[in-house]
């Protein structure tokens, strides 16, 4: 069994650059609307925050979002993104969350992103793309489903979505020696949740392989209602049409 560190970074605000916008408006909260998400980044050069990489990173990119790491927030208003692994199947969606909370204001956006390549079968009608680089491209659909994102926020909040920091696999094994080695177990191709955290001027990030599979601790436990919530949430979206 291999174990590995999970580490968890936390940034506050380095040197402000600009004022930025993700995208054009803001769906009307709880009902039907445009599927784009504003929010008023303050971007900054990048720091000590590592990339979550995969979906969650791709669908910033796609969507022309600064990454966790590169931006801050306005005092008083806070950012989260949802997110879970690729599947081992090629060019399959996987779904992302951004979550946004101001005073007096919550909003929410439901996306799925994947990657395609010009000799593999159109499977997905795409709200946007990013251009074509050797051959392959990441896509993007926004969902129009619109949800109680003020009831949502509050719930991932009481789960403790844009707090949790501690390893959701820390687990424990006696060596030959008799000492006790902490670390985790990592599992391919089970699921991972992805969060990045935008509070204020403070950036953060989590990640906890194959959560379901976490039910030893308290730690891995609060992943699981985390991770199986978000799950909850997609759902309702429907995923993204054929092509």
């Amino acid at each position: 069994m291999t174990f590995i560190r999970l580490v968890v970074t936390c940034l506050p605000v380095l040197a402000v650059v600009a004022c930025t916008r993700g995208a054009q408006t803001t769906p009307t909260p709880g009902t039907d609307g445009p599927s784009t998400l504003e929010a008023p980044y303050i971007v900054r050069a990048a720091g000590a925050v590592k990339p979550l990489r995969g979906p969650t990173d791709d669908a910033a990119a796609v969507l022309g979002l600064p990454l966790i790491g590169a931006a801050a927030l306005p005092d008083g208003v806070r950012e989260l993104r949802v997110g879970d692994d690729y599947s081992m199947f090629v060019g399959s969606p996987a779904p992302v969350l951004r979550l946004l909370q101001r005073t007096g204001r919550s909003d929410g956006q439901l996306v799925f992103v994947w990657h395609e390549h010009v000799a593999w079968p159109k499977r997905h009608r795409a709200t946007t793309c990013t251009p074509w680089t050797d051959s392959a491209r990441t896509c993007a659909f926004i969902s129009p489903v619109a949800l109680d994102w003020t009831s949502v926020i509050a719930r991932f909040d009481a789960l403790g979505a844009w707090t949790i920091t501690a390893d959701c696999a820390s687990e424990s094994r006696t060596m030959p020696n008799g000492s006790v080695e902490i670390g985790m177990r990592h599992i391919t191709d089970v699921g991972e949740l992805h969060l990045g955290r935008i509070v204020g001027s403070a950036g953060s990030i989590y990640r906890c392989n194959a959560p379901r599979a976490r039910t030893r601790t308290s730690d891995g436990r609060a992943a699981i209602a985390i991770y199986d919530y978000f799950l909850d949430v997609i759902k309702q979206s429907g995923g993204p049409p054929a092509a």
